[in-house]
């Protein structure tokens, strides 16, 4: 308590006032023989319970009026141990219109004493005087003076000087310096923070710096306020603070609110415009495309439910929230709970109008269908249905075209879609998808009916047109003509035909809608009805004869019993070619000539019989001749004393002739030659003979077989003479070649075979041997009789008869 006191005295000390009097509160211990003097000149207190203070005053002429009555009161109390003040006295002292005057003030301490439960103790107490300056008997200024420690019979020191003024009244301000009038309200939002100053002024409107109002609130359960005037706010409700200094207050009114958030709305891009509006209301914002106007921010108390509603206007569609109301993208309303400062974003779609016409193209029927529920009905440049469509703008909207058959005359007539105009002019297919992005989009859609295509098949031919399957028209030979030769088709289909002859005819062109194509295809584009002509001719075939007269031979082919086609002796093979229409029955005849005989047809025909067949295509028969046998005889040799054997090689029944001393035996040594063709005869001699010449027909050949070609009848003889056989041996590896100038080459030995080889020397003749090494080996040499000469080549001549001769040939590895 005592602590308490000291801080009000000191809280006093620092006000401020408008009064100017100044009182100097002092300790006066030297200035008079005692301070019982000073109280009372010339009398004289020896009460054993009275201490002593004495006051010195300095009056300022400013303090009241002239006539006022200034004094100063002094309350004077004693301080307990629970710190409560306990009153004894009171004094009033008239103060004087000097500037600088005594007041004599006594206190009485004997109740103080006699309290145990005084704060001290021993023969001391805590004495508080509470000063009061008076003008007209009405307090202008308080102040309070102590404790003092106060023992009788003696003097206390006293406190720093005290001043008091003359007080005109209490102001409040905010930090700011703003008054705020007495009895105003101010609101303040539960747990913000705000200062009160209350500051005192004097009669001169001076602030008084030394003194001090006490503030005091009638809710501390709503808000407090320190001495320093810092609010604290418990709850929400209202509160009443004072300000007092002695007599003077002035209150405020509080009012604790619940905090506020502030909710803010924006704009986004976009091309539409429309209203967002708050419940509770507080936001009537306008927005078009990211500007926005109106009322489009407000404070709402915290944790406030605030529901925003999206109200586009006509023609706007509302498109997506954003912000706090993105998880809300596409709803009408969004709800923002405030917590804290909150933004939402809204935005607002213009709405755009495109409408399904018909193309400037096109006589058929179809149906569009597609976004925004178009279904519109084209039918030969007239629309029904479902036609047009508001989106929002930038919608990507996607439409397709389907054929829809034309029911005229009970038969559905095929469609085709032709394509796209307008804003879709660029989309290819059956679909057009495109952005909406201007008004009244004009699209275009163009359907097509059936086209009709007509086929004529003309000429001498026969033949046929055919396109898919539902087109196909034939002509036979004769020129009936049957098959389907027309037909609908889709327009701007590209139809493709195809002509085909039969095997007697070959196609002969175009007219009509086909006459530039060169090939028996075609292809017509049916954007119109079209008409195609087809022609077919007969077709010409080639029949080519060869009479191949090269066996020495005469003769002719002969067609349909007519000439047609000869070969004379020795002219060869003449070629007839002979053209006819694809379809003509053909006989063919081959007739020998003098001296001749037909061999048979090869070729497109086969024997020696008359052939007949009918000609489709390009065809070639070979007629043989051949002229009549010649002989071939053998006939004497001359000058031959040896024996053989000469036989016609691979021919049955032909010549087999056995010679002995130059003549032939009586059969089996001639025989009958076909005109012109190749006989070949062998000789073989006897042992102990050799062949040293052909004559006749064969003069001249160096081996022994002959071949010949009799064109007449002609002779042959082989010369075989008395030899001697000569035994060739041979030892490594090499070959060792026999030969007789003019004789027919025998054939050579060679160490392959492994056998012994045997040579025929006719007597009295000369003949070579030649040696030839294999690879790695060498030839060392000939051994035997009759050996003239030395290295790889010996000759050897025998003059007389005897037995065989064995002669060897060396050959050694290197």
């Amino acid at each position: 308590m005592l602590r308490r006191v000291r801080s009000l005295a000191h809280q006093r000390a620092r006000g401020v006032g408008r009064l100017t009097t100044l009182l100097m509160l002092m300790a006066s211990v030297n200035a008079c023989s005692s301070l019982s003097d000073a109280l009372t000149p010339g009398e004289r207190n020896t009460g054993p319970a009275l201490a002593t203070v004495a006051l010195r005053a300095n009056i300022s002429a400013l303090v009241g009026a002239p006539g006022d009555v200034v004094a100063l009161q002094v309350r004077l109390s004693y301080v307990r141990r629970d710190g409560s003040w306990v009153r004894t006295d009171a004094q009033t002292r008239a103060l004087s219109s000097g500037e600088l005057q005594s007041v004599p003030i006594g206190v009485d301490v004997a109740p103080c004493l006699a309290d145990p439960a005084r704060e001290g103790g021993g023969a001391s107490c805590l004495v508080v005087l509470q000063l009061a300056l008076l003008v007209n008997g009405n307090t202008v200024d308080e102040q309070v003076i102590g404790p003092l420690r106060l023992t009788p019979g003696q003097s206390s020191t006293t406190p720093p000087p005290v001043t008091l003024f003359e007080l005109a009244g209490i102001e409040v301000v905010d930090v700011s310096g703003n008054a705020v009038p007495s009895g105003s309200t101010i609101e303040l939002a539960l747990g913000a923070e705000r200062v009160l100053r209350a500051q005192v002024r004097d009669t001169r409107g001076q602030l008084v710096s030394d003194r001090v109002p006490v503030w005091s609130t009638d809710a501390p359960q709503i808000a407090s306020i320190t001495s320093a005037g810092a609010i604290t706010t418990v709850s929400t409700g209202t509160a009443r603070f004072t300000a007092t200094l002695g007599a003077r207050s002035v209150s405020v009114v509080l009012d604790v609110v619940r905090p506020t958030s502030t909710l803010a709305v924006v704009g986004v891009p976009g091309s539409g415009r429309g209203l967002v509006r708050s419940t509770p209301a507080g936001i009537e914002c306008r927005v078009i495309g990211t500007v926005v106007a109106g009322a489009c921010s407000f404070a709402f108390v915290r944790d406030a439910s605030v529901t925003l509603h999206s109200i586009p206007e006509e023609g706007n569609l509302f498109s997506a929230w954003g912000d706090e109301c993105s998880s809300l993208s596409t709803d009408a309303s969004c709800v923002v709970i405030m917590s804290s400062a909150r933004q939402a974003s809204a935005r607002f779609t213009l709405l755009r109008r495109f409408t399904v016409s018909a193309a400037l193209f096109g006589d058929g029927r179809g149906l569009v269908t597609g976004s925004a529920g178009i279904d519109c009905l084209i039918d030969a440049g007239r629309t029904s249905g479902t036609c047009s469509a508001l989106v929002p703008d930038g919608q990507v909207i996607t439409l397709a075209a389907t054929e829809v058959p034309s029911s005229s005359g009970g038969n559905d007539s095929p469609q085709s879609f032709g394509g796209w105009s307008g804003a879709c002019s660029a989309a290819t297919g059956i679909t057009c998808t495109l952005v909406v992005s201007s008004d009244d989009q004009q699209i275009g859609a163009g359907f097509f009916d059936q086209r009709r295509l007509t086929v004529n098949v003309s000429g001498a031919g026969g033949g046929s047109v055919r396109a898919a399957s539902t087109l196909q028209c034939m002509r036979s030979l004769e020129g009936d003509i049957s098959g389907s030769c027309e037909a609908p088709f889709a327009h701007a289909l590209a139809v493709t035909l195809t002509a085909e002859s039969d095997e007697s005819s070959q196609f002969a062109g175009w007219s009509g809608a086909c006459s530039s194509s060169a090939t028996a295809t075609c292809t017509v584009t049916m954007t119109e009805a079209r008409s195609v002509t087809a022609s077919f001719s007969r077709r010409r075939v080639t029949l080519t004869l060869l009479a191949d007269g090269s066996r020495m031979s005469a003769g002719q082919i002969r067609v349909n019993d007519v000439e047609a086609c000869a070969v004379s002796v020795g002219a060869g093979t003449s070629s007839c070619k002979l053209d006819f229409d694809a379809g003509t029955s053909i006989s063919l005849r081959g007739v020998a000539g003098e001296r001749s005989s037909f061999s048979g047809f090869s070729g497109g025909c086969i024997g020696t019989d008359d052939c007949e067949f009918v000609i489709n295509a390009n065809r070639t028969v070979r007629a043989d001749f051949a002229g009549l046998p010649v002989r071939l005889a053998m006939v004497a040799s001359p000058t031959a004393n040896g024996a053989g054997r000469v036989v016609a090689v691979g021919v049955t029944d032909g010549i087999d002739c056995t010679y002995s001393a130059g003549l032939p035996d009586d059969t089996g040594c001639d025989m009958l030659v076909p005109l012109s063709s190749q006989v070949s005869l062998t000789a073989t001699a006897n042992a102990g003979s050799a062949l040293v010449a052909w004559g006749e027909a064969c003069a001249g050949e160096t081996t022994l077989t002959c071949t010949i070609q009799p064109m007449a009848a002609r002779n042959v003889y082989a010369r075989f003479v008395a030899a001697i056989d000569v035994s060739m041996e041979i030892a490594g590896a090499g070959v060792v070649s026999f030969g007789i100038t003019g004789v027919p080459a025998q054939e050579n030995c060679s160490s392959a075979s492994n056998a012994t080889c045997r040579y025929s020397l006719p007597i009295g003749m000369t003949g070579t041997f030649r040696a030839t090494p294999a690879a790695g080996y060498t030839f060392t040499g000939f051994r035997g009789p009759c050996l003239e000469g030395t290295g790889l080549v010996q000759t050897c001549t025998y003059r007389g008869f005897g037995f065989v001769r064995r002669i060897e040939a060396q050959f050694v590895r290197q």
